[in-house]
């Protein structure tokens, strides 16, 4: 049994189990490019298990879950649900009073395998919500695709969502 922190390099998993590669690997589809021995001699001494998670929008639960049958023990640093939501929260939510915040629970649509943004948008439609939006592009661009074209279906899909 390996103890292992968020902080833990993928390099080292990998040194201590090789089979750390297609547990990594099944994570998220990004991270599949573990399997290429050039790729991952590259990547997997560079990044975190923190920094894995934070760049595929994964969390390290999941880490936990596919390691832990390997052997591998978590150190207690990672940190809460709620430590998480309030690091994630912008600042200006932070400081926004409990009346002009709505609660809109997505995960009944995230359980039927349904992506919840257009819900979302349909809702702000509705309740006549303005304020602005921005579209960041946090996903890897697909072969063939630029960052423009994805963002363009990003803007199309919103669009259509709230037309």
């Amino acid at each position: 049994m390996k103890t292992i922190s968020i902080n833990t390099k993928i390099s080292e998993l990998i040194k201590e189990n090789s089979g750390s590669v297609d547990a990594i690997a099944s994570i998220a589809k990004p991270l599949e490019k573990l399997k290429n021995p050039i790729l991952r001699k590259i990547m997997a001494s560079r990044v975190t298990i923190a920094e894995a998670s934070k760049m595929t929008g994964t969390n390290i639960d999941d880490f936990k879950r596919v390691l832990s049958p390997l052997g591998f023990i978590f150190e207690g640093e990672e940190s809460t649900k709620e430590e998480r939501a309030a690091k994630s929260k912008p600042s200006w939510l932070h400081n926004a009073s409990k009346e002009i915040i709505d609660f809109y629970d997505v995960r009944p649509i995230i359980d039927n395998g349904a992506d919840p943004l257009k819900e979302i948008l349909q809702l702000m439609k509705k309740e006549k919500w303005t304020f602005p939006a921005d579209i960041e592009l946090e996903y890897p661009i697909p072969p063939g695709s630029s960052a423009v074209a994805e963002v363009a279906k990003c803007v199309r899909f919103c669009r259509e969502a709230l037309a």
